[in-house]
């Protein structure tokens, strides 16, 4: 490699930590908020509740939001691979408009879960616990998790227009103001949260109900700041006022996109439900308790490559939606090389907790509880370390156009290697759930192995952008302008009046 090109290298790698490093912040402090309340309500119990019996109902919820965040990261994903793209072909009114297409379809998704949770959420709770087919019953636990769902459930609007608003400018290199909002969210909730949980004499509902308040004001704290933000600078990735000024064109591309995103997203939210549920009814609330500590854990480190969407959409995306091909896949191999050694290190982390964050930090939860915590905590790291490159890659197909592909490859697995087999390991064998979380931590390495396999097969380098607009971006090759002014004569057609002009 000579001089320039190992330039160039070091370059690339310092730009993508100096991004990295904030979009790694913000996403923490987003996820702190989980790990911060299981961790309070660890601390509460009395004659009625049980310390496990407070984190598994609590736990719950956190479950119920995730399927929520799915669904909604799906969406952001399918929206910033044309945010990108636009971006990189420098169609700035291209660029507002998706941001519209973004908010309406994540909020409209907010909206109807948050119907759906608030009119079943003692079914929804139950089915996760597992009512009374868990083992040692749970009755007291659901009644927490369905108090606490029903309050915690008010922040979906909130949340996707923080969400929409963070992950659209972490894909445009925006990362400022996304750390800000993150900040502002933590704190305002770890002030709600400590007040209501240990200032003053209160019995333990009612510090359930608090941190639930916490919840819903943390998401405003962090709206706010996003809305400030745009009314105040105007960034010309900014959404129309018309927030509902959305082409055909774009609903039939975000429809087509998100469909594959939300299915794959959703379905890793219920499948993670589901395999709770399956250990519920093996090991009730004890199990539950422990699972939600370690997947509490996971969510908070995994939140580190949430953000990544922004990488691949700034590095990749733009460089497709710029006819870059050859850079594309440059940095993408420099963005899997970068992942593996930070999950790597972090993954050595996570197993450093086994020996002490279920006894230091949870010293009020049974014996049991803390023993299975530790043991699931040995082999949790290797599932993290999958993880965060199966998603790494399934990100980098779908900017590449490839979406339906990963989705479809990774819904299989999921289902077929996470439930199934979790299912009848406990059916047809005798092995303890000690046992069953250890294989299950191991099959990550089966999904892995057919995510690469797939990256290297197929070819994702779609421009998605260039040959399906009814005009040419000026750095267009000739041939390129000469199709689209063809297509252009064919299907002329009035422009729209209701088109927001550039200076709304």
């Amino acid at each position: 490699m000579d001089i320039a090109a190992d330039k160039k290298h070091r370059n690339f790698y310092l730009t993508a930590l100096l991004m990295m490093i904030p979009m790694t912040v913000q996403g923490l402090m987003d996820n702190f908020i989980s790990l911060f309340n299981t961790f309070i309500c660890g601390q509460f119990q009395n004659g009625t509740y049980s310390s496990d019996d407070i984190v598994a109902g609590i736990g719950s919820q956190t479950n119920v939001f995730e399927i929520v965040w799915y669904g909604l990261i799906g969406l952001v994903i399918a929206g910033n691979v044309y945010t990108s793209q636009y971006y990189g072909a420098k169609d700035f009114a291209k660029v507002r408009e998706t941001m519209n297409t973004k908010l309406c379809y994540m909020v409209g998704f907010a909206l109807i879960s948050l119907i759906i949770v608030e009119s079943a959420t003692p079914n929804i709770i139950s089915a996760i616990i597992g009512g009374e087919n868990a083992a040692g019953g749970a009755d007291n636990a659901i009644h927490i998790g369905v108090q606490y769902t029903r309050i915690a459930a008010i922040s979906y609007p909130l949340l996707a227009i923080s969400y929409c608003f963070a992950m659209t400018m972490n894909a445009l290199g925006k990362i400022k103001i996304t750390l800000l909002a993150s900040l502002v969210g933590i704190l305002i909730n770890l002030l709600v949260s400590c007040s209501f949980g240990f200032i003053g004499d209160h019995d333990t509902m009612f510090k359930v109900d608090g941190l639930a308040v916490g919840v819903i004001l943390s998401w405003f704290g962090s709206t706010m700041v996003y809305v400030i933000y745009f009314l105040v600078t105007k960034p010309i990735f900014r959404p129309y006022f018309n927030i509902f000024y959305i082409t055909k064109d774009m609903h039939k591309k975000m429809i087509k996109t998100s469909i594959p995103n939300v299915a794959n997203q959703l379905m890793l939210g219920f499948a993670l439900v589901i395999q709770i549920a399956i250990f519920a009814r093996n090991g009730g609330p004890q199990a539950i308790a422990a699972l939600q500590i370690v997947l509490t854990i996971f969510t908070l480190l995994f939140s580190i490559f949430r953000p990544l969407t922004g990488l691949t959409a700034f590095f990749v995306g733009k460089e497709l939606g710029a006819n870059n091909t050859k850079q594309a896949k440059e940095n993408a191999w420099r963005i899997i090389f970068l992942v593996f050694i930070v999950s790597f290190i972090i993954a050595l982390l996570f197993l450093s907790m086994s020996w002490w964050v279920p006894q230091t930090l949870y010293p009020n939860l049974s014996d049991y509880t803390k023993s299975l915590a530790s043991w699931y905590l040995y082999f949790a790291p290797i599932s993290f370390l999958c993880t965060a490159l199966i998603q790494l890659l399934s990100l980098i197909l779908g900017v590449g156009g490839y979406q339906l592909y990963a989705s479809i490859a990774n819904i299989i697995m999921l289902w077929m290697l996470d439930v199934l087999v979790v299912f009848l390991l406990f059916k047809y064998t005798s092995l303890t759930i000690h046992y069953v979380l250890m294989i299950g931590c191991l099959l990550k390495l089966i999904e892995l192995a057919v995510i690469f396999t797939m990256f290297l097969l197929i070819p994702w380098n779609r421009n998605l952008v260039v040959h399906e607009e009814s005009y040419a971006p000026s750095h267009a090759t000739p041939g390129q302008k000469l199709y689209h002014q063809r297509r252009m004569k064919k299907k002329q057609t009035p422009n729209n009046p209701n088109q927001p002009s550039s200076g709304n």
